[in-house]
């Protein structure tokens, strides 16, 4: 039996302001430390706050 698929989805705000450089540096290791994991998502930002879907087994 396959396990069961988990999904969450969250809105976080900035504490600073973050440069467009640095917002993709935070995605690219978050991609990695996700992929690792087996989990998969999608990371918006505006500058200001973030909305990022994940999914992936439970225990991930």
């Amino acid at each position: 039996m396959a396990a069961a698929l988990h999904q969450i989805v969250y809105i976080s705000r900035a504490t600073a302001p973050l440069s467009d450089d640095a917002a993709a540096a935070l995605c690219r290791a978050a991609a990695e430390r996700n992929r690792g994991a087996g989990i998969t998502g999608l990371l918006l930002h505006d500058g200001t706050r973030f909305i990022q879907a994940i999914e992936g087994e439970g225990a991930a």
